[in-house]
């Protein structure tokens, strides 16, 4: 069973044309046209996760969780709550654009100085804002009404409590928590993502053996709404490849590398 988690300002329809008929997709709280809770913070938007995803699967049956942006944050911190619950915890987890937080004063490391990027932490974000971000992770035709429909829905104060949140340290270190789960996980980058800061990730994945890391060639930080035929090959091919970790260093070679 695979189970899809959406991004921030995202909803569940972004993977509609990856997802089989059998996969779940699960609605972050805050998002389609959902009320944002009280807590836009990580360790609350996990357990909410947590609760649903434990309601959703049985003990015998395996399942994975593919995730976006971020999805990947949400899920690290869903399934922090899972173990302290004693629920069965995914066999795998393919995390695309998801740098994992680590500490507050790192924030800084994790993103790009993309100016864009801003939409994500705004109440109601300006145009030309959006505009750029379209045009920078080649958003065209469905794509962009997905895109632009993912913020229509999503209730505005979920971006300001989030970010408010985050800035205050509210968080888990997901680096450790993914570390000491050794479950198996992907990290898929597109090299043209405008948001991220690729260095960065590429260290993060070097740093444990159980993250395996991936990178998407021409495509930015929506590949699923970008190319979505060419994700679901590549999501394809990872569930008929043996798991290796490719021990990766911080230089020019890993883009080279990396796919």
């Amino acid at each position: 069973m695979r189970i899809f988690i959406h991004g921030n300002s995202g909803t569940p329809s972004n993977f509609k044309n990856i997802a089989e008929r059998e996969d779940i997709l699960l609605t972050i709280a805050g998002h389609g046209g959902s009320k944002a809770p009280a807590k836009c913070d990580l360790i609350n938007l996990g357990r909410l996760l947590g609760e649903e995803i434990s309601g959703l699967t049985v003990s015998d049956i395996p399942y994975q969780i593919i995730a976006h942006s971020l999805g990947c944050n949400v899920t690290v911190h869903a399934i922090k709550h899972l173990l302290d619950t004693g629920k069965s915890l995914p066999e795998k987890l393919t995390f695309i654009a998801g740098p994992l937080l680590t500490k507050v004063e790192q924030l800084g490391e994790l993103f790009s100085s993309e100016h864009s990027g801003s939409i994500f932490t705004q109440l109601n974000p300006l145009r030309k804002s959006l505009e750029r971000a379209i045009i920078l992770n080649n958003l065209k035709n469905d794509s962009v009404n997905q895109f632009i429909e993912g913020f229509k829905i999503t209730d505005p104060n979920f971006r300001v409590r989030f970010i408010d949140s985050v800035s205050k340290g509210e968080f888990l270190n997901e680096l450790e928590i993914i570390k000491e789960q050794t479950i198996p996980t992907y990290f898929l980058l597109g090299s043209k993502d405008p948001f991220i800061n690729k260095e960065n990730l590429f260290e993060q994945a070097s740093q444990v053996e159980n993250i395996n890391f991936f990178l998407l060639e021409g495509l930015a930080h929506y590949p699923h709404l970008e190319n979505p035929s060419l994700l679901k090959k590549t999501l394809l091919a990872l569930e008929q490849e043996p798991f290796h970790h490719y021990k990766l260093e911080v230089n020019g070679k890993l883009m080279e590398q990396g796919n």
